[in-house]
């Protein structure tokens, strides 16, 4: 499927619905966005109103790019229907079909494995839907929670950035994941498999 055919997108897993950000999810993404625990690692945040407002207005523009080249997702917890979260996939070279993806998890529903269901879910999306031959991740080398959502979907670390950053006062290691398009479907085959 070509991305410009996308014009409302949703995905189901098991205990997620990633769909895309509404007008009144502010509230639900300031809670995250303006946490210091939840933004430690991150060159963002902790955010003002006015800064989330400004990601939310990014993130509900990107729904009208023909072709959509990003594709911002809240992600819910279907258990109360809770916004816990965002995550991204980007098209960064349509030429060799190479997209980026990203997630944030609000700290609160850390270690449930939602960041690993929901990356997992954008992966497949990235693949199946948007005809992606890899996707590639990146997060603070010191971001352990982010590293392991990388593995655990079957990404492979191709490089260290050392102190390419500077976050939070500080120069700091970028870690850069990625995976092919073939890797994946074989990975995701066994899973079924078994």
């Amino acid at each position: 499927m070509n991305s410009q055919d996308l014009s409302r997108v949703t995905m189901k897993t098991k205990r997620l619905t990633l769909r895309e950000f509404q007008d009144a999810d502010l509230a639900a993404v300031h809670d995250y966005a303006q946490d210091a625990e939840t933004t430690k690692y991150l060159e963002w945040g902790p955010n003002t109103l006015k800064e989330t407002t400004v990601f939310l207005n990014e993130s509900l523009g990107f729904q009208k790019e023909k072709p959509r080249v990003t594709f911002d997702m809240a992600i819910i917890a279907d258990s109360d229907a809770r916004l816990v979260g965002a995550c991204s996939v980007t098209i960064i070279d349509k030429r060799k079909n190479i997209a980026a993806l990203g997630y944030v998890l609000n700290s609160k529903f850390w270690g449930h494995g939602y960041a690993t269901e929901a990356a997992n879910a954008l992966a497949k999306f990235a693949f199946e839907e948007l005809g992606m031959q890899k996707i590639m991740a990146t997060c603070d080398a010191l971001n352990f929670g982010s590293e392991s959502v990388m593995k655990k979907i079957g990404m492979q670390k191709e490089q260290k950035l050392s102190k390419d950053k500077f976050i939070k006062g500080s120069y700091r290691d970028t870690l850069v994941y990625s995976i092919e398009r073939a890797v994946w479907m074989q990975k995701n085959s066994a899973d079924v498999a078994q």
